[in-house]
């Protein structure tokens, strides 16, 4: 729009100092009727001469503008011009930055995009840990174990193998993502599985390191920890996996499970019901907790 506008004010100087020009007088004949001749030797007898008029050898004469608007842009045509030139570079230089800083905006989002749906997707959880106990053929099995064991193999030579629930939590971690996590630490914290906080809280924590590959489906083993078995008649478990990505942000990952009781026929854990806090994947920097 403004080149529009400069060339239109340009234009329309042109014609009026094109206007100004063409109403100038013609000069008389000169006295010896040659075709070209200088001002004194014309016949001026009969016509007038307006005072600081111009006259040429062909005849020509260029009297200064009579209007005021035309005598301003017959003498700052030049000032003008160089002005809205100054303009135009000046919209031009903005225009350019401008288409720039869009780009440049356009490219950030573009990579923002990216590494959302390349970056790692961690998820965590784990089940109640199992031990195995073995009796030869004349072994003799303890009542609780026998009671609260979710299996029972017999082997060949007459032996048999428990395998019984014990007082440990194993913690496990998935990457559904399409780049590797670091993961770095590690909070843990228990609850009431029938009355849920509002928020997690996270009673210990502690450092671990180890790379989490992308696509992990099946669930990697962290470590176990102690169920505070009695606290609660249905306790749950709460944690958050703090990791970077591959381009250096720091992540967490939550999660909460109710644990079975040593008495249920299944070690595996049991979805709750809980606000977006506990199962959130933010980004932010790991707190300071310590122990476990």
């Amino acid at each position: 729009m403004i080149y529009r506008v400069g060339a239109i004010a340009l234009l329309v100087m042109s014609l009026a100092v094109a206007v100004a020009r063409a109403a100038d007088p013609v000069a008389p004949s000169c006295k010896n009727g040659a075709p070209t001749c200088l001002p004194w030797e014309r016949d001026w007898s009969s016509t007038a001469l307006p005072p600081g008029s111009v006259v040429t050898a062909q005849g020509v004469i260029y009297a200064p503008p009579a209007n005021p608007l035309v005598n301003f842009l017959y003498n700052w045509q030049t000032l003008i011009t160089g002005l809205i030139a100054l303009i135009i570079g000046v919209v031009t230089v903005a225009t350019l930055r401008k288409q720039i800083a869009d780009l440049q905006a356009a490219r950030k989002e573009d990579e923002q995009h990216a590494r959302e749906i390349e970056r790692a997707y961690v998820a965590g959880g784990g089940c109640r840990d199992v031990a195995r106990r073995l009796y030869g053929p004349d072994g003799m099995f303890l009542e609780d174990e026998y009671r609260q064991s979710i299996n029972i193999v017999e082997q060949a030579d007459g032996s048999t193998i428990l395998l019984v629930p014990t007082d440990q939590f194993q913690l496990h971690i998935v990457n559904h993502g399409k780049t590797p996590a670091r993961l770095h630490h590690v909070a843990i914290g228990f609850c009431d599985a029938a009355a849920l906080p509002l928020e997690p809280v996270y009673e210990f924590g502690f450092p671990w390191s180890d790379a989490i590959g992308p696509g992990l489906q099946t669930a990697r083993i962290i470590k176990n920890v102690d169920i505070p078995e009695g606290r609660h008649a249905r306790i749950a478990i709460c944690g958050r996996y703090y990791w970077d990505d591959i381009w250096g942000r720091h992540w967490s990952s939550g999660f909460v499970y109710e644990i079975p009781s040593k008495e249920a026929r299944s070690t595996g854990s049991i979805s709750v019901e809980a606000s977006a806090k506990y199962w959130d994947d933010r980004e932010e920097e790991p707190p300071g907790v310590e122990g476990g």
